[in-house]
């Protein structure tokens, strides 16, 4: 079964519109029709009665309704359609009257009732539908001015021709405003079933989105867990490097010690003389000097294990009071020791620059030391890269720290490669790398902004391509 609806938007090409579009646009071309046909019939039933003159309103209606129609198929201009079409069925009462003469006795006072509801449906807005109706009424009330006033020769129609066309009038102009509204009514309640359909559509489409979204945050955090265990494993070679050092230095001066108070007890042994409490003195005096050794190498590797640490655990989220330049020459240090103790390890000259009046700044300490740390591993990964391809180079690395008003600056720049100019604005970017395989998770600098935004800094950067990068950090105190 043909969709005779599908069919006019096929034949008159509106197919691609909108529903509620199509719908506006069928029921104007079907109210042509009807009435058209309608007036067909009049026209029929006029000849009929013998008053033949009073079907030329009608003619000149139909007449012209069929060529406003056939401009619409061959140019496709609705808007023009639209209006010529709506000023017809405007003037059609009243030309009507206006030739037969009589407004009561054209009966168009029934046929005016009628197709104003239908004519108002065609617009877009209710603003326009009103001044239509308005309209309309106003086309109807000069109707009766001119009965009432200026005299027209009038056609004698008989009474009970009269009262048959009301009948008709009616009838038919009641159908088709019934049968017409009926086909609005029933196709908006198509479109509230479609709408709810789509509305379920989207909502379960919404809920995948969500679900999906999920997921995608799950993995963005595991990703984020494995940057940071990835940085921890670098960082294992380097911190064991660190430790050994104090601890032999703790090994060392603790066998010293050991002979020293061995030597103690054989001074204790002899007669009680001057020289052997001297002696006692002396001895006791250089394992006390040991044991400080002892104490600050011991202090040493607790200081590094506990910025081990501080980097492993998840940050509480607290800022705390923390001495800045002690951790940024820590965490440098950190990292210098694990590109050493990595694959590929090489010699780079270090420039530390600490402002002693930079006391203590409110850091959440544990996230904070992961931002040095992997400002300064990706400057000896890009100083590696370099090395590989230049000769005569001398990698070198400088941090940098100085106050500028009510803000701390730190800075980090090394004499690499540089950034590119086309990758500059994409490297915070999430998953954005330029490390080759599984080499680098792309998520180092976009955490590292991350954590300087929430402490309320800023990160900026400087680079010139083949010379060297220039990170700055910028904190308020």
């Amino acid at each position: 079964m043909i969709d005779y609806k599908e069919k006019l938007a096929s034949v008159f090409g509106y197919s691609s519109y909108s529903d509620e579009e199509r719908q506006r646009r069928s029921i104007l071309i079907i109210l042509v029709g009807l009435t058209s046909f309608a007036g067909l019939i009049y026209s029929v039933i006029y000849v009929f009665l013998g008053v033949s003159q009073a079907m030329i309103a009608i003619q000149i209606y139909i007449g012209f309704s069929l060529i406003n129609l056939a401009l619409y198929y061959f140019y496709k201009n609705y808007n023009f359609f639209r209006n010529v079409q709506l000023l017809a069925i405007l003037l059609f009462p009243t030309l009507t009257h206006i030739l037969i003469g009589g407004f009561e006795q054209s009966s168009v006072v029934v046929l005016s009732a009628m197709m104003s509801p239908l004519g108002a449906l065609m617009f877009h807005t209710p603003k326009r539908a009103k001044v239509f109706f308005m309209l309309f009424v106003l086309m109807v009330f000069l109707s009766v001015i001119i009965d009432l006033f200026i005299p027209i020769a009038r056609i004698d129609i008989p009474k009970d021709v009269r009262i048959v066309f009301y009948f008709l009038n009616i009838v038919i102009i009641t159908s088709i405003s019934f049968f017409l509204l009926l086909k609005f009514v029933s196709d908006n309640e198509e479109f509230k079933m479609e709408l709810k359909s789509k509305n379920l559509e989207l909502s379960e489409e919404k809920q995948r989105v969500e679900e999906t979204l999920a997921e995608l945050k799950t993995t963005q955090n595991q990703l984020i867990q494995h940057e940071k265990l990835a940085s921890l494993g670098q960082l294992t070679a380097g911190i064991a490097h660190e430790i050994k050092n104090p601890l032999n230095f703790i090994n060392n001066f603790s066998e010293l010690s050991l002979e020293l108070i061995d030597e103690v007890f054989d001074e204790l042994k002899k007669p009680d003389n001057k020289d052997a409490t001297e002696n006692i003195t002396a001895l006791l005096g250089d394992v006390k000097l040991n044991l400080q050794k002892v104490y600050k190498h011991g202090s040493r590797a607790d200081s590094i294990v506990k910025s081990m640490l501080m980097h492993s655990r998840g940050s509480t989220g607290e800022k705390v009071l923390t001495a800045l330049n002690t951790m940024v020459s820590e965490n440098m240090t950190l990292s210098f020791h694990s590109m050493r103790a990595n694959k590929n390890p090489y010699n780079v000259s270090l420039e530390i620059s600490l402002d002693e009046s930079i006391g203590m700044v409110p850091l959440i300490a544990e996230d904070f030391s992961r931002v040095i740390i992997n400002l300064c591993n990706n400057a000896f990964d890009a100083m590696r890269e370099k090395l590989a391809h230049s000769e005569g180079y001398i990698p070198k690395l400088r941090v940098t720290t100085s106050t500028s008003g009510s803000k701390v600056i730190i800075q980090i720049a090394d004499n690499g490669p540089g950034i590119p100019e086309h990758i500059k604005d994409k490297i915070m970017q999430p998953f954005f790398t330029t490390k080759k395989g599984t080499e680098g998770t792309g998520l180092g600098l976009s955490i590292t902004h991350d954590i300087i935004e929430v402490h309320g800094g800023e990160l900026k950067v400087d680079s010139i391509e083949g010379e060297g990068a220039e990170f700055t950090i910028i904190l308020p105190v």
